[in-house]
């Protein structure tokens, strides 16, 4: 463009010469519109003056701005106008970027110039106004046949003051602002999917730990915080009255134990929540359970180690009965154990609060696991104190020697035969009132058993352990020692001093009653399939 001349008579004669000379009889545009061998069209751009402003060789109207036959005259017979000059990348952003010291505008950003200039296009006939600085009033820029000159200045002054022309791009060949190779498309990487507990617990599941007959243990991952909790889901389905009064006893319970000596003995309630069909109780997480420490093949614990965990076990078992408290489902599969070594009681969902000065006071007889159940419980009794409680200890504590239940019967009647065969037949002498028990008629020793105890367990049980576990298994309930005394016994004072289990960390993974019932289960199997085959042999 000539020097002097003003860029927007140059812009009024540049989109008339267009508008005539460029659209064919289809209202195309006919300036050598090439097909591309991808199936696209690459234009050639009309020639410009020297001095044209570089962004004037992107401004030909498309064939879509064009405008339809009718409203354009017909073609001269003047042939296409060569292509523009070639022009390096310097040239261009010498043209396009504005100098160092170029005044700013009033939102600080660089422009063509300090102060805007009306746009050519006529404010009174309706049409949007443009300041030189590219912003633009409320909406988007009109396109259509009708708005050529609004294709011309969104090409020429609506680009950015900093940006680059792009050459045209063809069908399938993706751009950059400097026409460089294409950057390589990301791999999207797709989520782990969450397998969530419910839709309205924000924990994500990790595996199932225990199940009962009032739910699901789940081990769970808070997915806000990252810290691992067991989740109890108690079952609300059978529950016609709504909330279940277990889980309500349960939480109660748990409030209660959570202060006072020997606290820390006892799993920690951290919370809960309802929903439609089930209630979660939200618990601080345990590595393992006694039952799946003891089921280990491989790991053992030392003696020094059981007596630090017997020691555990009647300091929480203490502090539950000093609270006025009877757990009433004592067994190894409730003991729970980190891996430092830390005991800890839990499920309590048969536990209930009793009065201790109400000696003749009546439960039901309906609790504590059959392998567990102490004798008086076998044979009907419905009062009763801690002395249960007792009694279920003292079997778990002979388990940590053993590495088994020592009473496995597989009912109730079975289950007194094993009792008896151990321990010896009752007498007047040791159990006055034995005989006064409500089954006592249905259920009565056929025989009279001498007690082996002694030498049934002498060759892996040490001796002071095993004159402790004689004086937990006194027929009698109100004979029998409570926790406390229990602590006070010998046998915890003696050789060899307690030590805390800290080779539990050495354990891989993490053990539950439920991988050691799955463990048994396969051993069962593979003896019951050594000897199908051994059958089959001739």
């Amino acid at each position: 463009m000539p020097a002097g001349s003003n860029p927007q008579d140059y812009a009024d004669e540049y989109d008339q010469a267009s508008s005539v000379s460029s659209i064919d009889s289809r209202g195309n545009d006919r300036r050598s519109i090439e097909r591309s061998p991808y199936g696209g069209r690459h234009e050639h751009r009309p020639e410009s003056t020297e001095n044209m402003p570089p962004s004037l060789d992107d401004a030909a109207p498309s064939p879509k701005d064009a405008g339809t036959p009718e409203q354009q005259p017909p073609p001269p017979a003047s042939p296409p106008p060569p292509p523009p000059p070639v022009e390096s990348r310097a040239e261009r952003d010498a043209a396009l970027m504005p100098p160092p010291n170029a005044p700013r505008g009033p939102r600080g950003d660089s422009s063509l110039d300090a102060s805007p200039k009306p746009s050519p296009i006529d404010a009174s006939k309706g049409k949007v106004r443009f300041s030189l600085s590219g912003t633009t009033p409320k909406g988007k820029l009109p396109t259509g046949p009708r708005n050529q000159e609004f294709s011309l200045m969104r090409r020429v002054l609506g680009t950015a003051s900093n940006s680059v022309p792009v050459a045209p791009r063809k069908h399938g060949a993706p751009t950059s602002a400097f026409n460089e190779a294409p950057a390589p498309k990301a791999t999207k990487t797709l989520p782990t999917p969450r397998v969530l507990i419910s839709r309205k617990v924000p924990f994500d599941r990790v595996g199932l730990v225990g199940e009962g007959t009032y739910g699901q243990v789940f081990k769970a991952k808070n997915w806000v915080t990252g810290q691992l909790v067991a989740l109890k889901r108690v079952r609300m389905t059978a529950e016609k009255d709504g909330f279940p009064i277990t889980a309500a006893r349960e939480i109660k319970i748990l409030q209660s134990l959570a202060k006072g000596r020997d606290s820390d003995k006892i799993i920690h309630l951290l919370d809960n929540m309802v929903e439609q069909n089930g209630f979660y109780m939200i618990f601080e997480y345990m590595d393992h359970d006694l039952t799946g420490i003891l089921h280990h093949p491989t790991y053992r614990l030392t003696e020094a180690n059981i007596k630090d965990l017997a020691h555990q076990f009647f300091s929480g078992l203490a502090h539950i009965h000093r609270s006025g408290i009877l757990h009433r489902d004592i067994k190894s599969s409730n003991i729970l154990i980190n891996r430092h070594g830390q005991l800890k009681i839990a499920d309590f969902g048969l536990a209930r609060q009793y009065d201790k000065l109400k000696k003749d006071q009546h439960y039901t007889n309906r609790i504590i696991t059959l392998w567990y159940r102490p004798i008086e419980i076998l044979l009907g009794e419905t009062v009763y104190t801690t002395g249960p409680d007792v009694w279920s200890a003292g079997c778990v504590f002979m388990e940590l020697f053993t590495r088994k239940a020592i009473f496995q019967g597989s009912n109730e009647i079975s289950q007194l035969d094993i009792i008896w065969n151990l321990l010896g037949t009752p007498s007047l002498s040791t159990w006055p009132g034995w005989k006064d028990t409500a089954w006592y008629s249905m259920l009565r020793p056929e025989h009279y058993y001498k007690p082996i105890f002694n030498d049934r367990f002498k060759r892996t049980v040490p001796a002071d352990a095993l004159a402790l576990a004689l004086r937990i298994f006194t027929y009698d309930p109100k004979k029998r020692p409570t926790a406390e005394e229990v602590l006070a016994d010998p046998y915890f004072t003696n050789e060899p001093k307690a030590e805390r289990t800290v080779s539990i960390e050495t354990i891989e993974g993490e053990w539950h009653e439920l991988e050691s019932k799955k463990n048994r289960k396969r051993e069962r199997e593979e003896r019951q399939n050594a000897a199908r085959q051994a059958k089959q042999q001739p």
